[in-house]
């Protein structure tokens, strides 16, 4: 759970520097590092959760989840092409989990994260008429 906090306060201080630096003409070295650093530590705490929760209940659905949430983030579409308004994202993901991490269903979280990214994934694929893509 702290984990998950600590990237829900990084992903803020992400979003204002990201604000910061849109105002300024020059770019940052550093800011580009923690943006390919956050999605690889928010994968090895997706597993680490899946790993830990899997060894409490003695099963691997946990861990399958955790595996299968990691891939819907890897297999989304890169940087600069656009995608759902709604589809997950490494700060939303990181809060819904620390949402089921407070209230001890780390399963449900893990559900609902594979859910959110089955769902954008079939509204991206299946319904583009919708126009659902971020501008």
């Amino acid at each position: 759970a702290s984990g998950f906090a600590l990237l829900c306060i990084a992903a803020l201080a992400d979003k204002v520097a990201d604000m910061l630096f849109s105002v300024t003409v020059r770019s940052n070295a550093s800011s580009a590092f923690f943006k390919r650093a956050k999605p690889v530590v928010f994968y090895a705490l997706l597993l680490l959760l899946g790993w830990a929760v899997s060894r409490g209940v003695s099963g691997w659905v946990p861990l399958l989840l955790a595996a299968w949430s990691s891939s819907i983030f890897m297999l989304r579409a890169p940087t600069g092409v656009t995608a759902p308004k709604w589809s997950p994202t490494v700060e939303s993901s990181s809060f819904i989990l620390l949402l089921a991490l407070i209230f001890a269903a780390p399963v449900a979280g893990l559900v609902v994260i594979v859910c959110h990214g089955l769902a954008a994934q079939i509204a991206d694929r299946f319904f583009p008429q919708l126009n659902l893509s971020r501008p």
